[in-house]
């Protein structure tokens, strides 16, 4: 099994407390960033109050030891010129490739779109990483996302999120896990080993690492050093970025 650690905004905590983790477990993750938010030039509430940006120096030095930097707009949007915009950010910072991936902003999207984009991009973008699979949104696994989430059925994590698992070979489009405050650690885990002998990708998709979480979308160190704990022991399993998935290195 191939697993990747993919993080969305470019928020700080991501380098101090992700960022380090991993360096220290000898694994590798992939940042998709917002550079807007990065320069300064878009400010959002969505990304948590007095939440502040990864800096350019961060990003280098992430890049530098093996983490993947790739797009998330340049305004939080899923936009041709505005991925554009964010490319030549990401160029004029020291961060070049030939093709970058892209992570859909809040995981809206359609087939059609999401097509669309990638023709219109195709000598630009590599990958286009989004949410949970369109199949998550059925009544039937909207039930057992409340169940997990509400009262944490086990039982109702594995069976939703069995849809975000991919066949070794799929396209250039790839669906998340998404880890919430309310995800817990030996679930995760547990859904993982349960998949681990098999050839599917899975990719993780978390936003902040924090001390404590305060809303649904930070996760606590404490909880994220157990996951890189289990990760980097397991042997069955190999924790790539999500370049290295797409070119099945």
């Amino acid at each position: 099994m191939k697993i990747c650690l993919s993080f969305d905004d470019g928020r700080d905590d991501q380098y101090f407390n992700a960022y380090k983790m991993l360096k220290n477990h000898n694994l590798i993750g992939t940042f998709h960033v917002t550079t807007g938010f990065i320069d300064g030039s878009f400010v959002n509430e969505c990304f948590g109050n007095n939440r502040k940006p990864l800096t350019i120096n961060q990003l280098l030095e992430m890049h530098d030891n093996g983490m993947e930097i790739s797009s998330h707009g340049d305004k939080h949007i899923t936009n041709y010129n505005d991925f554009h915009i964010s490319i030549s950010k990401l160029k004029s910072w020291g961060i070049y490739k030939t093709r970058y991936g892209f992570s859909v902003p809040n995981s809206e999207y359609t087939k059609d779109t999401i097509d669309l984009f990638k023709t219109e991009l195709k000598d630009t973008i590599l990958y286009i990483r989004v949410g949970r699979n369109p199949r998550c949104y059925s009544f039937v696994n909207k039930i057992r996302f409340v169940l997990y989430h509400k009262l944490h059925f086990s039982k109702a994590f594995n069976s939703f999120n069995k849809n975000n698992l991919l066949p070794f070979d799929k396209g250039h489009t790839f669906y998340s896990l998404v880890v919430r405050s309310s995800t817990r650690v030996k679930d995760l885990i547990n859904f993982i080993d349960k998949h681990s002998l098999s050839e599917y990708n899975l990719v993780i998709m978390f936003h902040s690492i924090v001390d404590k979480s305060t809303n649904k979308w930070e996760w606590n160190k404490s909880e994220f050093k157990v996951l890189c704990d289990y990760l980097e022991s397991k042997k069955d399993i190999l924790v790539v970025t999500t370049l290295e998935k797409m070119c099945k290195i």
